[in-house]
């Protein structure tokens, strides 16, 4: 989906570990980095300063009861985020999908 921010706007972009504590109510975007085009087709400048923070190597990220219910529980396993951030480089480094993140590696196949 293409975001065209408000002036004066930030933009967040959310990680694959929100997704996982808010059971996709919050997913991340598969990273595609486009720039805007206005309507005459000219780039619309911008300025992105990206920013990582995936949280203390030993704690656990696992869903949040209150993201859950008899009818929709939990979509995945409990992670620690070193193990997470493994798998995750392991695929995008190697080129290949990850086998080890199946949630995340089916919504990159199913992507067009």
């Amino acid at each position: 989906m293409d975001v065209m921010p408000e002036p004066h706007a930030l933009l967040i972009n959310l990680g694959d570990l929100l997704a996982r504590w808010t059971n996709d109510r919050w997913r991340s975007t598969l990273h595609r980095v486009l720039p805007s085009i206005d309507v005459n087709g000219k780039i619309i400048r911008r300025r992105s300063a990206a920013f990582f923070h995936d949280g203390n190597a030993d704690a656990m990220i696992e869903c949040l009861a209150s993201c859950t219910t008899p009818t929709h529980p939990a979509k995945y396993p409990a992670v620690q985020i070193s193990e997470h951030l493994t798998q995750k480089l392991a695929g995008s480094r190697g080129l290949e999908i990850n086998s080890m993140a199946k949630h995340e590696a089916e919504r990159i196949k199913n992507a067009r």
